[in-house]
């Protein structure tokens, strides 16, 4: 009788558990590779062997053709894939590069040669990977797409090059200030976007299957708006897409973070930035305000600010084949100072911003038919405030720390 509080107890963290792998199925964040495998006069092979690999699995997948040839992988993680195919009496055949995008469901026909002798037929192609099945409309940006197009720090900067998708404050919350929509600044967003048309409000924005967007304004919270750092592909939904997604009738943007490999890999980065490396605005002549017959040139001031952006990833196997880890942290630093002159001596405001942006993913294999998937996301934000005068500090300090967690976890089988 002693064991049941925690029998129950365990069996409640089991069912939150089972609860938040279904969450994360539930969402299109995966890619499916079917066809037939065929000998060189179109007759089906059954009982062929099957594999695909890719960097982007913890450990291959293995399948057998059915009596009419077909075979399929129903969920497998986005990536670069090679699959072959086997069977006694003919030659492997092979196909590299095959690029599985987020939602596809690839069709990819195999033909196997009579084999007089052992040898193995590689095809390097992804033209005849075609997704035939869906009639969604919506854009792939890959990982390479990334890498070589200029961006802004968060994955939202790179939205617009989707059609039919534009930057407009109208269509969502772009204010709010340095927070993001946690707490009390619901209103604090990184801005609006309007897919054909539609508003901000009507947009949904995931990330690893769950769902980030704000529930009272649908905005993407700054907390949310994660680096290019943590990121492998992204997919923006325009239309066509599935019933999971009810609450949007906008725009759907799916996001989906890296993982590990069997081989380790780091990244390491700085990027720096304040107002003496960026030109101030441009000025203009006026007429001066004691006297309208003389003209007077007028620039504003600008600002002082610095903004600093350090970082580091780390990733690799804690067991090969079997269990990869992803490791990041890219913070954000920003110091704004205002200094205004007045009658009784100059008042100087300095904030400092910080955004705390980490990330840890785990990708375990128990078997070559269940892959489990969690990742974590940890996004606090930080703002102080400081205001003197005549170099003083007239007692005006201010600390916010708004923290933003998000777990995911998801079970391929």
């Amino acid at each position: 009788m002693k064991n049941v509080p925690k029998l129950a107890s365990l069996a409640v963290f089991l069912l939150l558990l089972v609860a938040t792998a279904i969450t994360g199925f539930a969402q299109d964040n995966s890619g499916s590779i079917q066809g037939t495998v065929k000998d060189e006069k179109g007759a089906a092979i059954p009982g062929a062997e099957v594999t695909a690999t890719s960097p982007a699995l913890v450990r291959p997948q293995t399948t057998k053709s059915d009596s009419d040839g077909r075979y399929v992988f129903p969920t497998l993680p986005i990536g670069t894939y090679t699959v072959a195919a086997s069977q006694s009496g003919f030659s492997t055949t092979k196909k590299e590069g095959i690029n599985l995008t987020i939602g596809t469901q690839l069709r990819l026909d195999l033909e196997m040669p009579v084999a007089g002798v052992s040898g193995t037929v590689t095809v390097t192609s992804s033209a005849e990977a075609i997704d035939t099945t869906s009639s969604k409309t919506g854009t792939n940006i890959t990982e390479r797409f990334i890498d070589t197009t200029p961006k802004g720090r968060g994955f939202n900067s790179i939205l617009t090059v989707a059609p039919g998708v534009i930057f407009d404050t109208r269509a969502g919350s772009a204010g709010g200030g340095a927070t993001g929509t946690n707490g009390n600044n619901p209103a604090g967003g990184v801005g609006g976007y309007s897919v054909n048309g539609a508003s901000g409000s009507e947009n949904a924005f995931v990330i690893d299957g769950v769902e980030v967007s704000n529930v009272r304004n649908a905005a993407l919270g700054r907390e949310s708006a994660i680096p290019f750092e943590f990121i492998r592909e992204v997919q923006v939904q325009s239309g066509g897409f599935e019933a999971q997604y009810g609450g949007a009738t906008g725009g759907v943007v799916n996001v989906i973070t890296k993982s590990g490999g069997d081989q380790f890999h780091g990244e390491g980065a700085l990027m720096f930035s304040n107002s003496l490396l960026n030109s101030r605005v441009r000025g203009f002549w006026q007429r001066s305000p004691t006297n309208a017959r003389i003209a007077e040139f007028f620039r504003s001031k600008e600002d002082d600010y610095t903004d600093l952006y350090p970082g580091g990833s780390l990733s690799g196997p804690i067991l090969k084949q079997r269990l990869h880890f992803f490791t990041s942290y890219f913070p954000e630093f920003h110091r704004t100072e205002r200094s205004i002159p007045f009658l009784v001596g100059p008042r100087t405001t300095v904030q400092r911003v910080t955004r705390h942006f980490g990330m840890a993913r785990l990708d375990y294999a128990p078997t070559q038919r269940i892959q489990i998937n969690s990742s974590y996301l940890w996004t606090p934000i930080r703002v102080k405030a400081r205001r003197t005068i005549c170099q003083r500090v007239a007692g005006s300090l201010r600390q916010m720390l708004i923290p933003r967690r998000l777990l995911g976890l998801q079970v391929r089988s």
